[in-house]
């Protein structure tokens, strides 16, 4: 009798790919699985996918399977109860060797809490300090963080070092002023990675780093530390001159309400096409403006109005590293010509719109510009009103020529008030006009140039 042959399953081979995938102004990276086409992980670093698609294309642990349950999809599963995902995976590589196992389940459960670069801190870190260096889950070759240890002792950067971690820092007031309700603790991220001596690192490995947010609240905060940047003078006095031309200039004929009537109006349209000239004045100081747009990248960069120049949340250096750290480059974040070239991919872009800004807590005592007009338009009803009834005879005429010019050294006076206060800075004139910021801005950028 013919001995059958054992029938032999075939299971299609798996294939997975990296690809980069826009999300707004920020670029996420996904591994994709054929021939399923099914997204199984998304990743900010490319790196991080890179190391998936590597091990999945060489040890098809899911093979037989037809691919990666969804439960194990790295922004599904950390949904789940890490029981659940502990025991989906050792159910799942039953006919895998042990050692694939260990291998693929460290890697998984150790993702949900922490990151490549979060490790590749640690290598470095020990090493600068001669400890064990930690054993790697994410594929970091050992021996890594010496050669960038060697590398910062060349830039004259040693002394003790350790990570920063995780942990949230406090904001300054002025950049909390901003936001309503509190600052997020996700915004109180710090820009230090880790510290060695006195130098304050930003770890930057894979490329393509996100240096803020994007946040409405996180691009407002910024700008106004950029604004600081720049002079506001020549729009103040500006802004002087055009006011006291709101005193009516003359007196229309006719019976003395239309006049009263008329001076008022010619005020309030006055005040309207001063405020929208204006507007369009701050779009041409913002528009290609080399300075402020260096200015924003370095906040952005450093968080030095964010924490202070002196907390450890800012940060002095930008270190950008290969995973194997045969590769490594240092950067001063004050370094004009990198942040110049920093500033060029980020391209903050400003627009302004109407609506006063609430700024949390803060009281000037200032006049706004509608207050000050409301002021113009009391003064000339206050003064003109005791000659409704009159004719207009020419001492009468008199009479309102001299409330006119008595407006005009009234409103002189008022401005005198604030002269001061919306000179100091951008902040003030825009909290004076009632005017917001409205930033766009490329938050996630190359660092490696």
């Amino acid at each position: 009798m013919r001995k059958r042959k054992k029938k032999v399953e075939k299971y299609p081979e798996l294939k997975y790919e990296t690809k980069p995938v826009k999300k707004g102004r920020k670029i996420q990276w996904h591994v994709i699985e054929s021939p399923s086409k099914n997204v199984v992980g998304k990743y900010d670093f490319k790196d991080d996918a890179d190391y998936i698609v590597k091990f999945h294309n060489k040890n098809q642990v899911w093979k037989v399977n037809g691919g990666i349950p969804k439960m194990l999809w790295n922004y599904y599963a950390w949904q789940l109860h890490p029981i659940i995902i502990n025991i989906g995976v050792m159910l799942s590589f039953k006919e895998q060797s042990n050692q694939d196992i260990k291998e693929f389940k460290d890697q998984v459960i150790l993702s949900e809490a922490r990151s490549k670069g979060e490790e590749m801190e640690e290598f470095i870190v020990a090493a600068v300090n001669g400890d064990k260096e930690p054993v790697s889950k994410f594929g970091i070759p050992k021996g890594a963080g010496k050669p960038i240890a060697n590398y910062l002792k060349r830039q004259g950067i040693s002394g003790k070092s350790q990570v920063l971690g995780a942990d949230t820092i406090n904001v300054t007031r002025e950049w909390a002023q901003h936001f309503e309700g509190g600052v997020p603790a996700s915004t109180r991220t710090p820009k230090t990675d880790f510290i060695v001596g006195k130098s304050k690192i930003s770890l930057k490995s894979g490329g393509a780093a996100q240096l803020m947010s994007g946040a409405k609240a996180e691009t407002t905060a910024t700008f106004h530390a950029a604004a600081k940047s720049l002079d506001n003078k020549a729009l103040s006095n500006k802004l002087l001159r055009m006011i006291t031309q709101l005193a009516p200039a003359g007196v229309a004929p006719g019976q003395l309400g239309t006049v009263i009537k008329q001076g008022k109006d010619k005020v309030v349209m006055k005040a309207n096409a001063i405020h929208k000239e204006l507007q369009e004045e701050l779009k041409s100081v913002f528009a290609n403006n080399q300075k402020f747009a260096n200015a924003f990248a370095y906040e952005a960069m450093s968080g030095d109005t964010k924490f202070g120049t002196n907390s450890p949340g800012s940060c002095t250096y930008f270190l950008n590293v290969a995973f194997d750290g045969k590769s490594a480059n240092i950067k001063k974040v004050n370094d004009s010509a990198y942040v110049s070239k920093i500033a060029a991919q980020m391209k903050p872009s400003v627009r302004f719109k109407t609506g006063s800004q609430k700024i949390k807590g803060k009281k000037t005592g200032a006049y706004k510009y509608w207050s000050v007009v409301g002021l113009i338009v009391d003064k000339l009803n206050e003064d003109l009103q005791p000659l409704e009834g009159e004719l207009l005879t020419e001492g009468i005429l008199d009479k309102i020529r001299q409330i006119y010019q008595n407006v005009k050294n009234f409103i002189i006076e008022i401005f005198n008030k604030v002269r001061d206060f919306i000179s100091r800075s951008y902040t003030n004139l825009l909290e004076f006009l009632d005017i917001e910021p409205e930033v766009e801005v490329i938050d996630t950028v190359r660092t490696d140039i």
